[in-house]
């Protein structure tokens, strides 16, 4: 089978800066497409994305929580976490019965109550007061514009 892919594997913006095509997302419309892209020389998000996980690891009870450890920083673009246990996402909703599905939101639901109502030492506190906040609303709006957009590419 001979399928060239829509999405090119670089692009050039309007001021000739040629951008290495990393994913694509489908966009509002089928057949566009939302860019993850990099270019030569631009500083990477590794170290933002390797502190906000130290900064969850503050936050969230090691006991009720399982979160990958960061192995390694290969570079400012890239970060190895370590595997965690238990079944993928597509395995969960390939074979999991309704009964146990049932029973891990269950658990998983009591463990966030915990965490959320629990009392915070100055650590967390200092997290907490640092993180950028967005309303419910925008999350919501956030998941249903995607959810939007895989309805229309599927």
């Amino acid at each position: 089978m001979d399928w060239t892919s829509p999405v090119p594997l670089s692009a050039d913006d309007d001021a000739g800066t040629t951008w290495l095509v990393r994913r694509a997302w489908p966009d509002r419309t089928p057949g566009d497409y939302v860019l993850e892209v990099l270019t030569p020389g631009r500083p990477g998000r590794a170290a933002v994305a390797a502190e906000r996980c130290a900064q969850l690891d503050i936050l969230l009870d090691a006991g009720a929580f399982v979160t990958p450890r960061i192995l390694s920083r290969r570079s400012q673009d890239v970060i190895v976490f370590s595997a965690i246990p238990g079944p993928t996402l597509y395995e969960v909703d390939s074979t999991t019965d309704d009964e146990s599905f049932a029973r891990a939101w269950e658990k998983w639901s009591r463990a966030w109550a915990g965490q959320v109502s629990g009392s915070k030492g100055p650590a967390a506190q200092g997290v907490l007061n640092n993180l950028p906040l967005h309303s419910a609303e925008l999350e919501a709006t956030r998941v249903w514009r995607l959810v939007d957009l895989w309805l229309h590419h599927n």
